[in-house]
């Protein structure tokens, strides 16, 4: 080995420096800057380049860290032998190294199969995670992140950094407990440690007992400038790579990802600027312990496009796997917005070539084509601040290692039952939404009644739709002492309620939906509505208003014919001419901007399904393309129930303040006040899945679960009217994760919408319905 002494290397990092890019002749201080120069070996050796107070700290570093060291300055050259402190004289010279002094010789046996000719997946399949992605907490996370001084490995505010980082990381993971993501520190003896997140298969799945390799995104944490000590915000290099694997492991936290297929791991990676010492260290260990790899994609710098470009994506072409690199093409030709160029970076260039070391198929992505790229990292000028800082480009880069943990982890998680296909205006209407994407939403209930509630539900990432409740055109007479829930069953999975309509009346309601549908965000409103006929038309008439005055908004209407609050009118469902009138007047106002639908009671026996058939029938022209009335929910709650209080299980406390606890009712009363009450929940899951299958048996002439192969099938005559097979079928009673969606959707509902689980969990419930879809045969579910 040579041996490299600190002389020889100060004497070549200054013979590197040119004072016209240099301003080092400035006195040392927080705004010293040191601007990117590449080496000029020929340049004459400035003498006066450093100032007395900036060499005088060079020195003290250099003599700090007499630790020897073995550095390789190109591909296949010998390792010479420089100090830990000296390392800081090449980075001065703008000289890339890698520090192989605890280089090993042990190869990784990596998942060498070839990578898929094509994509499992697209855009559209992808976009309600990339939608989830936000620019402001990017900028809210960056600005913390680079308001270290540095995040250079071996000083104090690196470890801070990294602590820091740390925190956010395990943050985010604990926001989805019941994915178990885990979130490990990769120690290493400078202090700064690298961080590992996780997400594995599930338990006794196939992925997780599969042979393929772990799928790994990295970035690295530090920062540096050409100075260790000096201030090194590392804006670009890499905080933005730090931020955009963040987003993306973020992104499939929210989502609910579980990898079907393979491991998942993103990884920040510690000391990249010291050599690639923390990407070494964990490759190295991995390689040891056998672990396989399937790839590895390393981000670094993913924020500027230089002023005067157009933004792309650089793809490394050099100390590269060619097939792994190819397939990342094709993912970001396929997910990003937009292009990928084919660039050059050399040796050393950031920590995908650890992993090439020990023979796993790696990767490298960077903001541009390199000769664009950022010339002020390594500087205090690296800040978000500086021109060309792109949030927009550090989000191209999440898009794409949010796909790439999709495509090679396996996506059935967030594809299969998608929570979120907010990229579709009308995710419910018409029916047959895209294959497999089960819409979620709430239905009208107590839950619903509020501006609070109702923007929550609006916010909630897991909706597809928001349903008010029930309201009239004035109001309904509320009263506390009469009106209440009763929760029971095991888990409470159950509730009973003598709930009127809501207190606020249609225009109250209006008022609070404006501020939502002004935010843009493409999710379905449905308001639901109930009242006589002269109201009805009275509230129609103003929901087109409210309808035209909202470019390019849908609103759903939803009247409630299955209940009995309206004083001498009993529920018109249970009546065909009743039914048909209120079908008929609906249709008069449907349109594409005011779709039209109604909310069924439990139906018990053949003829109610039949009548129901038959008022559809006779509204509108049976020769039009599609139903002037577009959904159907089904079903509301049973009446007449009874529920003594003894049964009454404590909800939660978000539950409603009308929640009436067990305590208050002595003996065997009623839990309710004025004993009977209309049952929803667990106790009418049955039922409510009967009511599905036999309407789409009785619309459309099959349901899911007959092709699931359920045996025998029953009876049912095939649709005349072509029109109903177009209806689409919400479906509500019982469901509360994702295998009670799952039965809905084998019955036959295009949606799932709930209400006792949402008054029980709160919010979080659709998040347990977006779960991974249920795959058990039909006898088991």
């Amino acid at each position: 080995t040579m041996h490299l002494s600190a002389a020889l290397v100060a004497g070549a990092a200054l013979s590197a420096l040119s004072t016209n890019a240099l301003p080092l002749d400035a006195p040392f201080g927080a705004q010293a800057q040191l601007a990117f120069a590449a080496p000029t070996p020929a340049a004459p050796l400035p003498t006066d380049a450093l100032s007395q107070a900036l060499r005088s700290q060079l020195e003290a570093h250099v003599a700090s860290l007499p630790e020897r060291r073995k550095v390789r300055l190109a591909d296949g050259a010998q390792a010479i032998d420089v100090s830990e402190g000296e390392k800081a004289l090449l980075v001065l010279a703008g000289q890339r190294f890698v520090d192989v002094t605890d280089e090993l010789l042990t190869v990784s046996v990596a998942d060498k199969r070839p990578f898929p000719s094509k994509l499992s997946h697209d855009t559209a399949a992808l976009q309600p995670l990339f939608d989830s992605l936000s620019k402001s907490r990017m900028h809210t996370f960056l600005k913390a992140f680079t308001g270290f001084r540095t995040r250079y490995y071996r000083s104090s505010d690196g470890k801070q950094s990294q602590q820091f980082l740390l925190g956010q990381v395990r943050q985010v993971a604990q926001a989805n407990k019941r994915l178990g993501v885990k979130v490990t520190e990769f120690e290493h003896p400078w202090g700064q440690n690298s961080i590992i997140a996780r997400f594995d298969p599930p338990k006794g799945s196939a992925g997780r007992n599969s042979s393929e390799g772990v799928v790994i995104i990295g970035a690295h944490q530090d920062s540096t400038n050409l100075l260790p000590f000096l201030a090194a915000p590392g804006a670009d290099d890499d905080a933005s790579g730090t931020t955009s694997i963040l987003s993306a492991f973020a992104a499939l936290v929210e989502a609910g990802f579980t990898p079907s297929d393979a491991p998942v791991e993103f990884h920040w990676y510690s000391a990249e600027e010291g050599g690639l010492l923390g990407s070494q260290a964990v490759a190295q260990s991995y390689a040891q312990k056998g672990i396989k790899v399937r790839s590895m994609l390393q981000m670094d710098m993913t924020a500027y496009v230089k002023p005067g470009t157009e933004p792309t994506i650089g793809i490394i072409q050099d100390f590269v796997d060619p097939g792994f690199t190819e397939y990342l093409t094709r993912v970001v030709d396929e997910y990003a917005e937009i292009p990928a160029v084919k660039t050059r970076c050399g040796y050393a260039c950031s920590d995908h070539a650890s992993w090439s070391k020990v023979g796993a198929p790696s990767a490298f992505a960077i903001e541009s084509k390199f000769e664009q790229s950022d010339k002020n990292i390594h500087s205090s000028r690296d800040t978000i601040d500086q021109e060309g800082y792109s949030l927009d480009h550090v989000k191209q880069f999440a898009r794409v290692a949010i796909a790439l943990a999709v495509e090679l982890g396996g996506g059935d998680s967030v594809i299969t039952t998608s929570p979120l296909p907010h990229h579709r205006p009308m995710p419910l209407f018409p029916a047959s939404p895209p294959r497999g994407l089960v819409p979620l939403l709430n239905s009208a209930c107590p839950w619903a009644s509020s501006a609070e509630d109702l923007r929550g539900l609006w916010d909630c990432p897991w909706t597809s739709a928001v349903t008010t409740r029930t309201t009239t055109l004035g109001g309904f007479a509320d009263d506390g002492e009469r009106h209440q829930v009763a929760f029971f069953g095991p888990d409470a999975q159950s509730s009973a309620n003598s709930y009127g309509y809501s207190p606020h009346s249609l225009s109250t309601y209006l008022s609070w939906l404006r501020p939502l549908l002004e935010t843009k965000r493409p999710k379905q409103l449905v308001v639901s509505i109930t009242g006589t006929p002269s109201e009805t038309r009275s509230m129609l008439e103003t929901l087109r208003a409210f309808a035209a005055q909202h470019e390019g908004v849908v609103v759903a209407v939803e009247h409630n014919v299955s209940c009995p609050n309206i004083v001498g009118h009993p529920p018109p469902a249970y009546y065909e001419e009743d039914l048909r009138t209120y079908l008929e007047l609906l249709a008069e106002f449907a349109s594409p901007q005011l779709k039209v639908g109604v909310k069924l009671p439990p139906y018990t026996y053949d003829e109610q399904f039949a009548a129901v058939v038959r008022a559809l029938s006779s509204v509108g022209d049976p020769s039009a393309p599609s139903h002037r009335i577009s959904f159907l929910t089904t079903t509301n709650t049973l009446g007449q129930g009874l529920v003594f209080a003894p049964q009454i299980v404590n909800g939660p406390a978000n539950a409603g303040a009308q929640t009436r606890a067990g305590k208050e009712n002595k003996g065997e009363s009623s839990a309710l006040p004025g004993g009977w009450g209309g049952v929803a929940g667990a106790a009418v899951h049955q039922t409510s899945l009967g009511n599905i299958a036999r309407l789409s048996l009785l619309l459309r002439g099959t349901a899911p679960f007959l092709r699931a192969g359920a045996s025998p099938a029953p009876s049912v005559a095939p649709p005349k009217d072509k029109r109903l097979a177009g209806i689409t079928l919400i479906g509500v009673g019982g469901a509360c994760d994702a295998a009670g969606v799952e039965r809905f959707r084998l019955a036959g509902a295009d949606a799932v919408a709930c209400a006792t689980a949402l008054g029980r969990e709160g919010l979080s419930v659709f998040e347990k319905m977006s779960g991974q879809r249920g795959r058990a045969d039909l006898a088991k579910l």
